[in-house]
Parts: structure tokens; sequence; C-alpha cells
């Protein structure tokens, strides 16, 4: 803190300067994205169709997957969520 209520070069003042001017916009700007990040989170661990969809996902890349070493899986990354729109079932429908 001392460092910055004396900074040495003009160089370091003018930063110094340069964030306190625009400190009350960054503020406001992280205070949305945490208000915005926490209702996603609320949402996530709170609905239990989000959980069903996951596991249903989880489920048919076992299935799909069995007998190779990628089958039996205990989890998945997020991406692999994209798959599903173009994995298509026994009648060519979407999986998704």
């Amino acid at each position: 803190m001392i460092n910055l209520s004396d900074p040495g070069s003009l160089y370091d003042r003018l930063k110094v300067w340069n964030f306190l001017n625009e400190w009350p916009e960054d503020k406001t700007y992280l205070e949305l994205s945490i208000k915005q990040m926490s209702a996603l989170l609320e949402f996530i661990d709170t609905n239990p169709i989000f959980y069903k969809v996951l596991g249903l996902a989880l489920a048919i890349g076992n299935i799909i997957n069995g007998g190779t070493p990628k089958g039996q899986s205990d989890g998945f990354d997020l991406p692999v969520m994209d798959k599903l729109n173009s994995t298509k079932d026994n009648s060519n429908k979407s999986m998704l």
C-alpha cells in the first residue's frame, strides 16, 4: 500500500491514477458478473432436470462406447455435449 500512495516514477503514478478513475466502472461490471454467475450456479445446483440430462448423456455415451476403453466412464467434459447434436439414433434423429 505504501508503494501505491507514493509511486516513484511518472508511469507508476499514471497507472495508479488510471486505476482510480476506472475502478467504479470495473467494480460495477464485476459485481454484475458475480451476480450472474451466482444465479447460474444456483440454477445448476437446485435444478434436478439438469442433473438428469447430464446423467442421460453419460449413460448414452457409455452405451455407445461399450466394449471400448472409453466405455463405462464415470464422467465427461462439458464440450462433449456439443457432440450430442451430431450423434444420431436408429431413426436418424439427433440424440440431443
